[in-house]
């Protein structure tokens, strides 16, 4: 699955820039930020479980900017949206937080004594729209913004760990009895939907300094490596989820 979709991406952008290639403004750039993983490890919607799940992204992004096309009929189109690719690397350490941690109950000590942490390599293509001109934006002075939305799927491949101080996991002494048979260090592959809200900073004439927030969600509970059975433990029978701020540089080239 995963050599086929990263041949059918480079494939589409392949094709895309051949036909279009003297209309065409290409641009590359490299981000950089930190995460918070929405898990299995603690409370979702707990302070320090959001606070304390967290982990560090990079990425190299490139853009396609149609605004060189002349499309006519589809003006807005071109001048308002650009196609976006990533690739990115993303890796989370966890811990459980929250009330369950706390007492010296055998289940607060062996949640005490887990830990975690997942690295996740993302394939994926988003439409990025600007409600400002984009062709206007080539001729405004440095430091102007230009915000944008954008909106698109990836292809996701994980590989999580699962340990215990107390001893190998999966044993009734070292591991909760609803995280038994619910844990994997299994690598796997999912997809995702990620959304973001942004904006560029402009530089200069052919470099922006970019700030983005993403939330994005996997359709799949196994990237951190826990999914208890959700019918006997209805408080886990959510997704992974995962919310970010990101920085990073991008250069035109048209």
């Amino acid at each position: 699955m995963k050599n086929k979709l990263l041949l059918s991406i480079a494939l589409g952008f392949g094709f895309v820039s051949l036909s279009f290639s003297q209309f065409i403004a290409h641009e590359l750039g490299v981000t950089v930020g930190t995460v918070s993983f929405q898990s299995d490890y603690g409370e979702r919607g707990d302070f320090k479980s959001t606070s304390n799940n967290i982990g560090y992204n990079i990425g190299l992004v490139y853009y396609i900017d149609f605004s060189w096309i002349p499309l006519y009929s589809l003006e807005y189109i071109e001048d308002h949206f650009k196609l976006k690719g990533e690739i990115s690397y993303t890796n989370v350490k966890f811990e459980h937080h929250g009330r369950w941690v706390e007492g010296n109950s055998t289940f607060a000590q062996q949640l005490r004594a887990m830990h975690g942490s997942t690295s996740i390599i993302n394939f994926g293509i988003e439409a990025v729209w600007f409600p400002l001109s984009i062709k206007e934006s080539r001729y405004q002075y440095p430091g102007t913004l230009n915000p944008y939305l954008s909106f698109g799927p990836q292809y996701n491949h994980y590989s999580p760990s699962v340990k215990s101080d107390l001893g190998p996991i999966g044993s009734k002494f070292t591991t909760p009895d609803k995280f038994i048979t619910g844990h994997t260090n299994q690598a796997g592959e999912t997809l995702s939907l990620v959304g973001s809200i942004g904006t560029r900073f402009k530089l200069d004439t052919r470099s922006d300094f970019i700030v983005d927030f993403r939330a994005q969600y996997y359709f799949s509970d196994w990237v951190d490596g826990l999914n208890p059975n959700s019918d006997v433990y209805p408080e886990n029978k959510k997704n992974d989820f995962l919310v970010g701020i990101s920085v990073g540089y991008i250069y035109s080239f048209d």
